[in-house]
């Protein structure tokens, strides 16, 4: 059955209509534009995701192996386990395109390796004879999560210009592309959740946006740093700010669950002694004999103190407190 002219343009109508915010679709032009940034952005990302990555891509594959293929409810640490869910999930969904590869029983094979590969695996893995299929394949989900955070930039932020430009340098931010396209990691799914907190934020929708920015919390650490200010300023009292606080931890303690009822306990050392810790506190002026000033716990403390105080309960304020 041929689709005429006149089909293939409402059915482009309809798809604009789910994607793109209304205050956009009432120019033609804007609409137009935006087509033609997406299939930009498309061909960016098509021509890096076949042939580059780092081994970190192949690591995080391989510890959600263990939950997607073998049964693990757990891995080893108590950070990042829904990003751990995540590619677990992604491994299920594009195992039927990987299926008919060659020797791909062995593509994860390394059923007591839970901390990535070494260079046997890593050769073996860069040297397959599907290898620009697969990585293509495993960066698959990474991409659907980048256009996804660019259309959610239309629909928070409702000035046509502002998110016009805001949609062009995503489709080309030379930094996510290497990050994600190149590099090989999935920054792309917590970034997808922090900004679903903020369109939920513009809906006023308030407990939805914490629980959504506790989710990027699972995925990687340091939205973290978010959750206090932005449960400061939303709250409408001392109760309320508590009440957001505490949901946005809600989906990390869900994510520790299965970690409980393996192990009766979280490996709290396991993060003390993990390289975040460094990153947080790495930067200080020591002080006589043991003492230091830790100027991260100095300058969060002042974010706090400042998003208490001297911010109102506005959007404006949560972009000052995120900047």
């Amino acid at each position: 059955m041929k689709l005429g002219r006149r089909s293939v343009g409402e059915m482009g109508r309809r798809i604009s209509s789910i994607f793109v915010p209304s205050p956009y679709r009432e120019d033609s032009t804007t609409v137009l534009k935006i087509l033609q940034w997406v299939l930009i952005g498309l061909l960016i990302r098509f021509l890096f995701m076949p042939v580059s990555t780092h081994s970190d891509m192949l690591g995080i594959y391989a510890r959600s192996h263990h939950i997607a293929y073998h049964g693990w409810l757990t891995l080893p640490g108590i950070f990042a386990m829904g990003a751990h869910y995540l590619h677990a999930l992604f491994l299920l969904i594009i195992k039927p395109f990987l299926s008919p590869l060659p020797g791909f029983d062995s593509l994860f094979y390394w059923h007591d390796k839970i901390y990535g590969c070494d260079l046997v695996d890593w050769q073996r893995f860069i040297t397959h004879p599907e290898i620009y299929r697969i990585l293509f394949l495993l960066k698959a989900p990474y991409l659907v999560f980048d256009f996804a955070c660019a259309f959610l930039l239309l629909h928070i932020l409702s000035d046509r210009k502002k998110g016009l430009v805001a949609f062009i340098f995503w489709m080309v931010n030379p930094v996510s592309i290497y990050v994600v396209y190149i590099f090989g990691r999935y920054e792309t799914l917590h970034l997808f959740f922090i900004l679903l907190s903020l369109y939920f934020i513009k809906k006023n929708r308030f407990s939805l946006a914490l629980l959504m920015l506790g989710i990027a919390v699972t995925i990687r650490i340091y939205p973290v740093m978010l959750l206090l200010p932005f449960a400061i300023i939303l709250g409408r009292n001392f109760g309320k700010k508590v009440w957001l606080g505490f949901l946005g931890f809600v989906p990390w303690i869900i994510s520790q669950i299965p970690d409980l009822m393996v192990k009766s306990r979280l490996e709290f050392e396991l993060a003390a002694r993990s390289p975040f810790s460094s990153i947080f506190f790495g930067l200080k002026w020591d002080l006589l004999h043991f003492d230091a000033i830790y100027v991260f716990v100095v300058g969060y403390v002042l974010l706090v103190l400042y998003s208490y105080y001297a911010l109102d309960r506005s959007f404006e304020s949560l972009r000052r407190a995120g900047l």
